[in-house]
């Protein structure tokens, strides 16, 4: 995914979750650009998104914010667990933005991550134009997109995001 160099993160990864009644369901698609397979892979199959507070605090909302942020607003064992775990593969910073379809009943959530603490709000305003995208692009590669209500094209370029 080439949209981690526009908001200068090391590493990128994104992914669809069928929000049910209380719970998360498996994820539906993830696309990872670069996390490190082993720790997505532990991540996935250990259920950790649910307990991850980036997840958690896009089930509320869908702007983009820096994870420092987050993690002061969510922060309780589950959340420390996640983050530490991140920790160890250099997932320390970041920046995150979602998108709630609820046509789909399914939330989509993208994560930018880094070593370096540089993630300010210039960066949140890249992400929240670039979700938007990025989530037509996830869609339509996973094969889960929603048949819109006036057929929209869909773009080479948005494959090139």
């Amino acid at each position: 995914i080439k949209a981690a160099a526009l908001v200068e993160a090391d590493s990128c990864a994104c992914g669809i979750v069928e929000l049910c009644r209380d719970d998360l369901s498996e994820p539906l698609t993830v696309v990872n650009g670069n996390y490190p397979d082993e720790m997505l892979s532990h991540y996935v199959s250990s259920r950790l998104y649910l307990k991850d507070p980036v997840v958690r605090y896009h089930l509320n909302f869908s702007c983009a914010k820096p994870w420092t942020e987050i993690f002061r607003e969510v922060d309780d064992c589950e959340a420390r667990q996640v983050i530490n775990y991140a920790r160890d593969f250099n997932l320390v910073h970041g920046v995150s933005g979602s998108v709630f379809m609820p046509e789909a009943g399914a939330l989509a959530v993208f994560g930018f991550g880094g070593r370096k603490n540089k993630f300010a709000r210039h960066h949140c305003g890249i992400v929240d134009i670039l979700v938007p995208h990025l989530n037509i692009s996830l869609l339509e590669v996973s094969g889960l997109r929603p048949r819109p209500a006036v057929d929209v094209p869909f773009h080479e370029a948005q494959a090139q995001i």
